[in-house]
């Protein structure tokens, strides 16, 4: 039996080789790394009520601009809440509805951080911020109760009990 030690074979042996070399390197890297990205691991996180690390997986996402949907901004709002950083939870709301105007959550979730940040800073000037954000929701959920409520609260913060007594029927009437 002869071998063949054509420049031909060599070459096609070599490149064989090559190929080979470079699947196990590809397979390799993908075993290696971890799958899923910074988000999806954020999200995880804060779910299992790990929020302190939650907020550093948030703020890698972030710096990588990886959040990227209404919902991803609300949870973030929710990480900031939760870890008691509440300017930053209303930012992340505002943003979540800069995407969705129409995501309700939020807004919501607004309103309540506004009115815990208002009452620690002793300032209704949050809560009047609060008030016209949801107000715009309100008019893209013009049948939601929740937003109503939300609204009666609010303005019932700053005194303003026409505004609470024209919310309330509004509300009476959407619940018949």
């Amino acid at each position: 039996m002869e071998m063949d030690f054509s420049k031909k074979n060599l070459k096609a042996t070599l490149l064989l080789g090559i190929g080979v070399i470079a699947i196990i390197v590809f397979l390799l890297i993908v075993w290696l790394i971890p799958s899923g990205s910074t988000i999806d691991s954020a999200v995880e996180t804060y779910k299992s009520g790990n929020v302190s690390q939650a907020l550093d997986l948030f703020a890698e996402a972030r710096d990588k601009n990886q959040i990227n949907t209404a919902e991803e901004w609300n949870i973030y709002g929710n990480v900031y809440r939760d870890n008691k950083h509440l300017p930053e939870a209303i930012e992340a709301y505002k943003k979540a509805i800069e995407l969705d105007s129409g995501y309700e959550t939020a807004y919501r979730n607004l309103a309540y951080v506004s009115v815990d940040l208002a009452e620690e800073e002793k300032n209704n000037q949050r809560i009047q911020q609060a008030i016209g954000i949801v107000e715009k929701g309100r008019k893209s959920h013009s049948k939601s109760v929740l937003l109503v409520e939300d609204l009666i609260m609010l303005y019932g913060k700053v005194g303003d009990t026409a505004k609470v007594a024209e919310l309330t029927a509004l509300r009476t009437e959407l619940l018949k």
